[in-house]
């Protein structure tokens, strides 16, 4: 008889992720679901593939994840940690690949005003990305760089506030007063609002990476876009179409320079096509959702060890918010 004290520490850890996530999938799968039906280049087998994400799981006595019916939609909860665990791990590799050429690291973070069309948002964002990027000042200073496309929204307002999170390979000689390739804050923010051809004042935020580097990896390998940020009780069905209409086939995440050289050797997809840490094996143990619980493949639902473990998901425990962008108009004598 399968026995509760059976399942390993690192087991109940990964279950008790994956019935968050469904518990968050449960809660935003209807009118993800509904607004996916009036795309018409969207497959409506992406839906149901959604709402069935994660039913079916295999852990390795390890603890590690070695098979699943993952849906590897982006905007499934359930898909969206793992890719973002998947990430994390392949731009730490990046980055210690990297620290051979240079030990100066920043985080960047690139802002503009909302949009209440997301499509303009992005395709405003993403060419100011570009100006930027190939500013000669920029090239000669910054050596790579890996960078995520971040998307939230103001319901309150009804816009869209894509921003950009980035983490800067800088020269070697960056901080070298001799070698003229300091740029300073004032300097990066002159050069993005001159990129995105902006009339405002946009907070610009870059800090030396020192000791933190797991932080700032963690802030572009995180989630694109928070479901719970746009996927509310209140949203409307267009509102979600929009978003997934916009980001449609977009690129949210790429890399640059000598991390583009790193992720070609290391093998690093931008966007994670195996969602498993794992190769299977015989003594994976197997596990199906049902009635709000994972049981292992056949023990009865009510001989679970989960009865005991698992609380109900709030939807306010799902809430999150972005809170780093402000902006200030643009001035008579201020700089553009």
């Amino acid at each position: 008889m399968y026995k509760y004290n059976t399942e390993t520490p690192k087991n109940q850890d990964i279950l008790q992720e994956f019935l968050k996530r469904k518990a968050q999938q449960r809660l935003y799968a209807p009118k993800l679901i509904s607004a996916i039906s009036t795309i018409s280049h969207i497959a409506q087998s992406t839906a149901d593939s959604i709402y069935k994400c994660g039913s079916y799981i295999a852990i390795s006595p390890q603890g590690h994840i070695t098979g699943a019916n993952f849906c590897r939609h982006r905007f499934c909860p359930i898909c969206q940690w793992r890719s973002s665990r998947k990430i994390y791990g392949q731009l730490m590799q990046m980055y210690d690949y990297v620290q051979a050429a240079t030990t100066n690291f920043a985080l960047l973070t690139l802002t503009m005003r909302n949009s209440a069309n997301l499509q303009n948002g992005i395709e405003q964002i993403y060419d100011g990305l570009h100006r930027f990027i190939n500013d000669r000042q920029i090239k000669k200073s910054i050596i790579g760089y890996m960078r995520t496309l971040e998307v939230t929204y103001n319901e309150n307002e009804k816009t869209w506030h894509p921003h950009i999170h980035m983490i800067l390979a800088l020269h070697p000689d960056y901080y070298n007063v001799n070698r003229s390739l300091y740029i300073s804050q004032e300097e990066y923010e002159i050069k993005w609002r001159r990129a995105i051809k902006a009339t405002y004042f946009t907070q610009v935020d870059i800090r030396a990476i020192k000791e933190d580097i797991q932080g700032a990896i963690a802030e572009v390998a995180k989630y694109a876009i928070k479901p719970s940020s746009v996927l509310t009780s209140h949203t409307e069905i267009e509102t979600i179409r929009e978003l997934i209409a916009a980001t449609y086939h977009r690129r949210l995440r790429s890399f640059g320079g000598i991390f583009r050289d790193a992720a070609k050797i290391i093998g690093v997809q931008a966007e994670p096509v195996d969602l498993t840490s794992d190769e299977p094996s015989e003594l994976d143990r197997q596990y199906i959702y049902t009635s709000g619980r994972y049981i292992p493949i056949g023990l009865a639902p009510e001989k679970t060890i989960y009865d005991q473990l698992i609380k109900p998901i709030t939807a306010s425990e799902t809430q999150q918010t972005c809170n780093c962008c402000t902006f200030e108009p643009l001035t008579a004598g201020k700089g553009a």
